[in-house]
């Protein structure tokens, strides 16, 4: 099954999204949300904190991409804004 974005992408199971939930207690929590969907495949992230801006790094999984990116927001849970081009070699896990 596809979704619109992913229709002319990768099949859906090579093409997953980073999703977040919350929670005060560790016992109840929201319901998850896509945190960072920039139109390419992503498998792994890591927030880290600038000062005021959060940064989003990031894997372009998508095929033969495979490299880091990072996107900037001031808030962590988005929504982020267009990621920067990729900063490593391809196949940069």
């Amino acid at each position: 099954m596809r979704n619109a974005i992913q229709a002319f992408q990768e099949d859906v199971e090579h093409n997953p999204r980073i999703w977040y939930a919350t929670t005060r207690d560790f016992v109840t929590y929201s319901a998850p949300q896509v945190l960072f969907d920039n139109n390419y495949a992503v498998r792994d992230a890591q927030i880290l904190r600038d000062g005021v801006r959060y940064i989003l790094l990031h894997n372009d999984n998508t095929r033969p991409m495979q490299n880091l990116r990072v996107a900037f927001l001031n808030s962590p849970t988005g929504p982020w804004g267009p990621s920067t081009n990729a900063f490593t070699a391809k196949f940069t896990d």
